[in-house]
């Protein structure tokens, strides 16, 4: 009886339809860089390279601080904070190069920022029991902001909804309701989320954005926006 002849060099070549078996698996690595390259750049933003713009502004002394301070979190180029006459004061700074930027930078700058979880008829949370907000993305990029909270918050949110397993919990951002939840989701670590409720994709990502900023630094008082204007002489 023959034995089975060994292949040949040539014919253990791969032939070249063998290719396609491996495009499901080049099609997912694909998928992951592009999804971390969409997660960086939906994240971190663009760098400041637009207009230089003068905000102008009144409020409560403290609360040029926390103007400033938010400046820098969202990552203004160079912001510069300048005293006007008595509770007027004016910020200079590169704003990213977003049609939509001259409004809504601004308008994020000088929004107050009063959050509060309400749950059983009492007040749960506010700007005092997190530790920080900020955006996330999930793998379908779709973001949220996302709250993290204080050990003593955590532990009255979870004490509340143990409690009432079928009641719900709203957030309140300013006296606005922005969102309700059950209390049988599911509560993990000291993390909340609130998912935007806008028209479309980049809408949902501004307005989360926005959220993160002026909840996690809230101004002390009322703070009106008195104009906003391109920096003459400057880029």
């Amino acid at each position: 009886m023959d034995r089975p002849q060994s292949p040949t060099p040539e014919e253990m070549m791969p032939r070249p339809a063998a290719i396609f078996l491996l495009a499901p698996i080049v099609a997912v690595g694909i998928v992951f860089v592009l999804y971390a390259y969409l997660f960086w750049h939906g994240y971190v933003g663009r760098s400041a390279s637009g207009e230089t713009v003068e905000m102008r502004f009144e409020g409560c002394a403290p609360s040029r601080d926390v103007v400033e301070a938010r400046a820098v979190e969202m990552g203004l180029g160079s912001p510069r904070l300048e005293g006007g006459e008595g509770s007027r004061y004016t910020l200079t700074a590169v704003l990213p190069d977003e049609p939509e930027a001259l409004s809504a930078i601004p308008e994020t700058l000088a929004t107050r920022g009063l959050m509060e979880l309400h749950g059983g008829g009492e007040v749960l949370l506010t700007n005092a029991d997190l530790v920080s907000s900020s955006v996330r993305l999930d793998i379908t990029m779709s973001p949220t902001t996302l709250l993290v909270l204080t050990l003593d918050g955590a532990k009255t949110v979870a004490k509340h909804m143990n409690t009432y397993p079928d009641d719900r919990m709203d957030y309140f951002l300013d006296g606005e309701k922005i969102h309700d939840q059950s209390n049988r989701k599911p509560f993990s670590e000291l993390e909340l989320e609130i998912p935007p409720s806008a028209e479309n994709d980049r809408a949902r990502m501004g307005l989360a954005a926005h959220r993160g900023i002026i909840m996690g630094l809230p101004l002390p008082c009322e703070v009106s926006l008195l104009g906003v204007e391109v920096a003459e002489g400057m880029p």
